[in-house]
């Protein structure tokens, strides 16, 4: 993890505080609930850790960027990179921190209060993010509503916290999303903030063992499980359909359905193996009700532990 204090200004108040507070989130990463959450997400390749490195470096050939472009983010990245001899391999990843007081060049996507990308140019390829000082305009109006102290403080360590998340479960932009398009932080946009025990503010993620948003979880179980939507129904029959992956861990799986959240009924459990790939599974239950609305998951079971997927419901015919 790379951060990059683009500016002079991140030496005098408020950037000193803030940039403590950014730093504390970094540097209180490892092995934290908080990155445990990530572990969960994985690749061919292998998983997320529970360690991260922190860089960090202050820019102070200027005392804040103005008339700031995406241009220029990426060309500060490529300075900073060729600066300290730092690699831009996939595992890393930079987040560019404009200095409070920094203005920005008109039609400046102004939607967030961050963003995250790949490099085009300087270096390319490099998977960065950008976090504007959130009292600063253009972004003043809407990067504070979310924090109850209207602190942007908080409220950049929070943003920082959301890139990193994204860049990190999602460092290709095509990989780790829901079924609607959502990555792990988008998901739970909207969420209060909150302070970590190392001292840095944080914003909620999404916690695929809990199916929900989370502030940690520090050993979740490495078994991924999905359910499908449910396309195919009778009168008295439903074929039910999702994913399993073992990873790398000997593993079985079964259904739950009945009429509400507590189910009731269950298939007999069944081995998914022991790979490390996605398995498209089904089975079709029977003997169902006419014109009746069921509850239903998958669970996923292996020496790491237990995951179930959300809970969806299907009507009979």
């Amino acid at each position: 993890m790379y951060a990059i204090f683009w500016g002079s200004k991140w030496n005098s108040a408020p950037g000193t505080e803030a940039k403590a507070t950014v730093l504390k989130l970094f540097e209180g990463l490892s092995n934290s609930a908080y990155q445990g959450m990530l572990t969960q997400y994985f690749d061919a390749t292998g998983r997320i850790g529970k360690t991260v490195a922190t860089t960090a470096y202050v820019d102070t050939a200027v005392t804040a960027p103005t008339k700031v472009t995406d241009a220029k983010v990426q060309a500060e990245i490529a300075k900073a990179i060729e600066t300290n001899g730092w690699g831009s391999e996939i595992n890393n990843q930079f987040i560019v921190f404009p200095a409070p007081g920094s203005t920005y060049e008109t039609g400046f996507d102004t939607k967030f209060c961050g963003y995250h990308a790949r490099t085009t140019e300087g270096v390319t390829g490099a998977a960065y993010g950008f976090v504007a000082y959130p009292s600063d305009e253009p972004f003043s109006t809407e990067c504070l509503i979310e924090d109850a102290e209207k602190s942007p403080i908080h409220k950049v360590s929070k943003t920082a916290s959301h890139e990193y998340a994204e860049i990190a479960t999602n460092p290709e932009g095509n990989m780790w999303r829901s079924e609607n398009g959502a990555e792990i932080a988008d998901i739970c946009v909207g969420e209060p903030d909150f302070e970590l025990p190392g001292g840095g503010w944080a914003q909620l993620q999404q916690d695929n063992h809990v199916n929900n948003c989370a502030k940690g979880d520090l050993e979740p179980p490495f078994v991924y499980v999905v359910n499908k939507r449910v396309m195919e129904t009778t009168e008295t029959t439903a074929k039910l359909e999702g994913t399993v992956n073992p990873e790398n861990t000997e593993t079985t799986y079964f259904y739950e359905w009945g009429l509400t959240k507590t189910y009731g009924s269950k298939t007999s459990p069944t081995s998914a193996g022991s790979g490390h790939v996605n398995q498209a599974v089904s089975t079709t239950l029977s003997g169902l009700a006419k014109k009746t609305e069921y509850h239903w998951r998958m669970v996923a079971t292996n020496s790491t532990g237990t995951n179930d997927s959300i809970d969806r419901t299907f009507t009979t015919k």
